[in-house]
């Protein structure tokens, strides 16, 4: 699967991304203020008057840069998704991780997933129950790319790595492991809420879900 092939998210349909620096600012000061309403209320209730009046700019200014409250909404949901291929195609780099055994692979790529989904996990739950309540394809398939370009990146760089790895099918397992710990932080998006609080903190799920990483694909600490 081929990440970068799609287009700049400045291409985005209804968006008109300024030039000049001020231009600019007003822009980010607009994002950012849905992107805040966003958090607290939802997607859904997040209103056109409601961002302008949280980023105190003009109606003119709002209407200068997005064609309406879809194409802001989509821009920054094709961002977030666009921003986040980039640095895990950047962090996945299979030059960065040249000298490194297939523990060390396994131990880096939990660590970073779980502090990224901390960071960017609560914007990411808004926009699927969103699309899950209405249904929404597009967004639901832009997940599942984002997801299955994941396990590709590090289904190869363990492939290159099988002799450390014990499992009878080290392809099938190291995809299957990934995927499985993308939906489990999806899960815990969706339900560890302030109302539902696991209990477990970042630095030991990180210690848990790198134990059965490496126990299923059964890959020494030492390899």
């Amino acid at each position: 699967m081929d990440l970068e092939a799609r287009a700049p998210v400045e291409d985005f349909p209804g968006v008109h991304p300024p030039k000049q620096k001020r231009s600019r600012q007003t822009f980010e000061k607009l994002v950012s203020a849905a992107q805040d309403l966003i958090l607290e209320r939802g997607v859904e209730a997040t209103t056109v008057h409601d961002i302008i009046d949280r980023a105190e700019v003009g109606v003119g200014a709002f209407y200068a840069r997005f064609e309406g409250r879809e194409a802001l909404m989509g821009y920054m949901r094709e961002r977030l998704w666009s921003e986040a291929t980039r640095g895990w195609d950047e962090f996945l780099d299979p030059a960065k991780w040249k000298n490194a055994p297939a523990s060390g692979v396994v131990t880096g790529f939990v660590r970073i997933l779980v502090v990224w989904n901390d960071q960017h996990g609560p914007m990411q739950r808004a926009y699927l129950v969103d699309a899950l309540r209405h249904r929404d394809r597009d967004v639901l398939a832009r997940i599942s790319e984002l997801d299955n370009g994941i396990a590709d990146r590090v289904t190869a760089l363990l492939f290159e790595r099988t002799d450390q790895i014990g499992h009878p099918k080290p392809v099938t397992a190291t995809r299957l492991a990934t995927l499985q710990l993308l939906a489990t932080l999806r899960s815990r998006n969706l339900f560890a809420t302030e109302e539902f609080e696991e209990g477990i903190t970042s630095d030991a799920l990180i210690a848990e879900l790198t134990r059965v990483f490496l126990s299923y694909l059964e890959i020494r600490c030492d390899s």
